[in-house]
């Protein structure tokens, strides 16, 4: 059958069905293709922002990223945080008096987007133990 408009059949589908589809792009591609799905329309977003949000994985390097691109309202999408930080350096090997003392920029860094990361945790409602 020939639809006679230009409207996508996937506008069509059921959320359900979208939902479903989100959730295989979780699980079996890049992130990045879950998010241009994000971008697609507002109904995709709604749909979308829930399986994107649902397991987190927080390293050094996308920490800074995840509090500065997520929002309060994505909080409640969170049903696995994992937070995962790699050694900065080790302490035997500072030779720096001051760093050794105060620790290291980029120890100091991550503190602080922890310090930030904290009070954000009490909104992830879907945590489980």
């Amino acid at each position: 059958m020939r639809r006679s408009s230009s409207k996508s059949l996937a506008v069509d589908l059921p959320p359900e069905l979208l939902t479903s589809v989100f959730t295989q792009l979780a699980i079996s591609a890049t992130r990045n293709d879950l998010v241009n799905c994000l971008v697609c329309c507002k109904e995709w977003q709604r749909l979308a922002e829930p399986v994107l949000y649902r397991d987190i994985v927080l390293a050094n390097s996308n920490l800074p990223i995840f509090l500065s691109q997520s929002s309060l309202s994505n909080d409640a999408h969170v049903w696995s945080l994992t937070i995962r930080l790699d050694p900065l350096s080790n302490p035997y090997e500072i030779q720096n008096d001051d760093v050794k003392r105060n620790g290291s920029p980029e120890a100091k860094r991550i503190w602080s987007e922890l310090d930030k990361l904290a009070p954000r945790i009490k909104n992830m409602i879907g945590l489980c133990s």
